[in-house]
């Protein structure tokens, strides 16, 4: 499986790391987003259909893609994480 991560820099505003492409059950996510929540030490959404391929997007306060990779790391689910581009402002 594929999970992408990105790093939203709002203008004046705080960062939100984004992940997405985990094609996972809505109880698995929501497992997932528990385990990123207490690892990062953050709040954290699930944003349906708010991914660039029209899939669920996982937005975690801050910029937490190391954290993220770590969790990723630590799962059942066997992911190749892509760093995307920076998205300025959306």
């Amino acid at each position: 499986m594929a999970a992408y991560i990105r790093l939203s820099q709002w203008v004046g505003r705080k960062d939100l790391t984004d992940l997405w492409g985990a094609e996972l059950s809505p109880q698995a996510t929501e497992k997932l987003i528990k385990q990123l929540k207490q690892r990062c030490q953050c709040n954290g959404t699930i944003v349906p259909g708010g991914a660039p391929d029209g899939g669920d997007l996982i937005q975690l306060q801050g910029d937490r893609r190391k954290d993220v990779r770590a969790v990723l790391a630590d799962t059942p689910w066997h992911f190749v994480v892509y760093e995307a581009p920076l998205a300025l402002g959306t």
